[in-house]
């Protein structure tokens, strides 16, 4: 049985992550500053703790899904964004170089500026235009440069469910509102490649399986605006989609620059036989699972 490390094990593709694992049958150390019963405490920031945890552990891989992900809270804080997302990330890697894991690091499509007309390939130069999107683009050059064995995967917009403490993915804003009767706004000129928390989960299993190493863009099949995304998701659920009416980006106020059209080219995963969901099976899928639990 591999022993995989995972860090921010109680975050929402990290919890994703731990699951689908250990149903494959890994054997899951899971981490995390606010460590529960099951898991490790652990603060990527810190560079002896990072260190001492993984030689302890001795996992074939360390997964590092902890980060500040809040891209207008990241713009206003500079420091700590870095500190987390840069430097702990750094940490982790070091300390695979030196116990030989595989370090797998979790980045996202906001490393690009969005104005290529063309799906985005994993060998497209990067353009970062908030500190979040700074901070993990630096985070990925720090993998490169300080690990030879490792799995950079470059995910979108990601949703699908684990429990009710998820926190808000854009489906779950649609739900949540139109259950109530309320009316959304949604950008109509923004899109993205909505990736389910399974699929990507599933995708870095077979990813290790195949032992394969890189750069990997993990994103859903289609480019949606938050418009049409959002109109998929009524549809999916049963919704009213006269609640959702189109706005702009521009009119949101948010503080940090987003990248206008993200469109990601899988083929690099197709061409492994890896597959990703097209939105509607996704929020299928979701559905279906929130009704179970």
């Amino acid at each position: 049985m591999k022993k995989i490390l995972v860090t921010g094990a109680n975050g929402f593709l990290g919890k994703k992550i731990c699951k689908i694992f250990a149903q494959k049958g890994f054997e899951v150390i899971r981490t995390d500053n606010f460590a529960q019963s099951n898991q490790l405490a652990l603060d990527a920031t810190k560079k002896e703790k990072v260190s001492e945890l993984i030689k302890a552990q001795k996992p074939f891989a360390v997964i590092h899904c902890a980060a500040i992900t809040d891209v207008d809270w990241c713009e206003e804080n500079r420091g700590k964004t870095f500190e987390v997302n840069v430097v702990g990330t750094e940490n982790v890697s070091i300390a695979c170089r030196e116990t030989g894991a595989k370090m797998v690091f979790i980045s996202t499509d906001y490393v690009f500026d969005g104005k290529k007309s063309s799906k985005y390939k994993e060998t497209d130069k990067p353009n970062p235009l908030s500190i979040y999107a700074e901070s993990k683009l630096e985070a990925e050059k720090i993998v490169e440069k300080e690990t030879d064995d490792f799995l950079i995967l470059r995910t979108s917009s990601i949703y699908g469910f684990n429990d009710k403490s998820d926190k808000q993915t854009f489906p779950k804003f649609v739900i949540e509102n139109l259950s109530k009767g309320k009316e959304i706004t949604c950008f109509t000129d923004q899109s993205s490649n909505p990736a389910l928390t399974d699929d990507v989960a599933l995708a870095l299993a077979a990813l290790l399986e195949k032992k394969q190493k890189g750069i990997f863009h993990a994103t859903g099949l289609e480019n949606l605006t938050r418009l049409e995304f959002a109109k998929k998701t009524a549809k999916a659920f049963g919704l009213d989609q006269s609640l959702i009416k189109p706005g702009t980006w521009a009119q949101a106020g948010h503080k940090a620059m987003r990248p206008k059209k993200l469109n990601m080219d899988i083929s690099k995963l197709n061409s492994l036989g890896i597959n990703m969901s097209d939105a509607m099976h996704g929020l299928l899928k979701m559905k279906a699972q929130m009704q179970v639990n």
